[in-house]
């Protein structure tokens, strides 16, 4: 599926990107998220809060797919490149795997009631 047309943006969703891509494009303009929203809060005089926040970035990467990229070490930013965003990737998958590694173990382990049953 292709992105949908940047028209059909809220105009939350349509201010959070216009503020990505002038102040933190590329990773070394990246920032933590909570750095970022109050930033945008501050430059915007809003109180956005940060559920709403992350869930318009999501969004926008999701049905826009606007190049929005997180790193460990930096935070949030929009990748200029392919090579910028093939890292955020890589770092997603590391990520995903950890998780899965956690899911897997999980579905493993014993919960308390049959610990106390085999005791």
């Amino acid at each position: 599926m292709g992105a949908v047309d940047d028209s059909l943006m809220s105009p939350l969703q349509a201010s959070i990107w216009s503020f990505l891509l002038e102040r933190h494009a590329g990773p070394e303009n990246a920032a933590p998220r909570e750095t970022v929203l109050c930033r945008y809060n501050l430059l915007h005089s809003s109180n956005l809060d940060d559920r709403k926040f992350r869930e318009a970035v999501s969004e926008l990467v999701t049905f826009f797919k606007k190049a929005i990229c997180t790193s460990p070490s930096g935070g949030y930013f929009v990748a200029r490149t392919v090579a910028e965003k093939n890292v955020a990737l890589n770092y997603l998958d590391s990520v995903l795997t950890k998780i899965g590694d956690r899911r897997r173990a999980l579905a493993e382990a014993d919960p308390l009631e049959r610990q106390e049953r085999l005791l």
